[in-house]
């Protein structure tokens, strides 16, 4: 079982919350420690987390407005369903496509920037968006 486990606090103390998490041995990279909270933390949540026969489900909405006066306005949606046919679950859809697509497209050229870029700096749009379709992910613009 995978044990490396991530938190994340919304609120302006993550780096505070963060480092304290480090310091009680949360951030380590040795997964033979016996007695660090960590584990006390990973026995505690495990149960609720781990749902073997669940069929995930991950709703997406990005609303954006900007221009003038904010009189540009746009969405998009997508709905990602747990897999059947490959037991690939809606989370590892989300998020696993998306790293692999654009790892492919470096590699083929598709994405040509060197240094430091955001995604939507770097990735061209139309092209990750036709690679997530061929997954069987399709992005509907709303208006």
């Amino acid at each position: 079982m995978d044990t490396r486990l991530s938190a994340t606090w919304p609120r302006r103390d993550h780096c505070d919350q963060s480092a304290r998490w480090t310091l009680v041995g949360g951030a380590g990279e040795d997964e033979r420690h016996g007695d660090r909270p960590r584990d006390a933390f990973i026995a505690a949540v495990s149960p609720q987390l781990t749902k073997p026969n669940g069929r995930d489900l991950v709703a997406l909405r990005v609303e954006v407005q900007g221009g003038a006066a904010n009189a540009w306005r746009g969405s998009c949606s997508t709905i990602f369903f747990f897999d059947e046919a490959t037991g690939i679950s809606a989370m590892m859809r989300t998020t696993g496509y998306s790293l692999a697509i654009t790892g492919v497209m470096q590699v083929d050229g598709r994405v040509r920037s060197a240094g430091v870029y955001t995604p939507d700096e770097a990735v061209p749009f139309q092209g990750y968006v036709d690679e997530l379709k061929r997954r069987g992910v399709e992005i509907r613009e709303v208006s």
